[in-house]
């Protein structure tokens, strides 16, 4: 990050100073990246990014063949997604300014080379990449989990290219190259420097973005993102699935046996067990076979044997 953004130990000390006392979120949005600093003022620092609860750090990104391997310190921030057929992520294999603590949660700040689009008054906001056959979040991706407190593990992508926060959260649609359109923000967010932040640590309400010169342009925009991104409705899904054929005339059969019983109470402890079973496994069976067969147990009363004679 070099001198512009500060020594690891006036990091450190920032850090310790603007802590928030919850666990709001709070985003560096470039590198904490060192290439001279004493292994003491590192963890001094280290220890300070520990201490921060909800805590992501930016990484500008690159794709130069180089066939490297994941670096370790990226291993935490995997997303165990199975990207469907298709989709076209945007490739990186190296960090411009390998990170020198290590960090929970990396996002992806800024692919070198790559621009974001806009599609009319929205822009095409990249979500995910891949590092060979891993799935690394963006660093907007990466705070709005954050911010809602998920893990990666609670992402979910469906086959038509809505990712899923978590099964009753917010719901982003991506195209084939993991973008999601967000509406445009007029007044990009205006840059913060540490020693601004540090003087008026109450300013940051809701998040704490804290973006040092050396940041990539397209990161000043990214408190915007992030609520557009929060803004999108969940849509719930109440579609039903039939009961597979043979399970129906098993389930029949089965139902057919009870009715035998002739009890008064039978018929409706049936069609309550068939009806709410349904409904609680999200799947559905045609009733009208059901309805036929208690109507003609109706048409048809039970015969009683005569006794025999002795």
């Amino acid at each position: 990050m070099g001198s512009d953004g500060g020594s690891s130990i006036e990091w450190a000390q920032f850090l310790a100073q603007t802590r928030l006392d919850d666990d709001r979120l709070t985003v560096i949005t470039s590198s904490l990246s060192w290439g001279d600093a004493s292994e003491l003022a590192i963890l001094a620092l280290q220890e300070q990014v520990d201490e921060t609860p909800s805590l992501v750090i930016g990484l500008q990104a690159e794709f130069i063949n180089s066939e490297a391997p994941l670096p370790e310190y990226l291993k935490p921030s995997i997303i165990p997604l199975k990207i469907p057929a298709g989709f076209d992520l945007p490739k990186i294999d190296h960090i411009r300014r390998p990170s020198s603590i290590n960090s929970s949660s990396f996002g992806i700040s800024e692919i070198r080379g790559l621009k974001l689009e806009s599609d009319g008054d929205q822009k095409l906001v990249p979500m995910l990449v891949r590092w060979d056959n891993q799935i690394l979040p963006t660093l907007t991706l990466a705070s709005i989990l954050k911010s809602q407190r998920l893990k990666s593990g609670d992402l979910i992508l469906e086959k038509d290219g809505y990712l899923r926060l978590g099964s009753e959260s917010v719901i982003l649609k991506l195209d084939q190259k993991g973008r999601a359109a967000l509406p445009s923000n007029e007044q990009e967010q205006e840059q913060k420097s540490a020693s601004t932040l540090q003087i008026y640590p109450e300013q940051a309400e809701t998040y704490k973005i804290i973006t040092p010169s050396s940041a990539p342009k397209s990161t000043y925009g990214l408190e915007g993102q992030i609520r557009q991104a929060l803004s999108q409705k969940a849509v719930h899904k109440l579609t039903y699935k039939r009961w597979s054929l043979p399970f129906e005339l098993a389930l029949l059969l089965t139902l057919v046996s009870l009715l035998h019983i002739r009890r008064i109470w039978s018929e409706p402890f049936i069609l309550i067990c068939v009806i709410g079973g349904s409904v609680l496994a999200g799947k559905w069976m045609l009733l009208s076979p059901l309805i036929l067969v208690i109507i003609t147990f109706h048409l048809c009363p039970r015969r009683t044997s005569p006794r025999q004679k002795h």
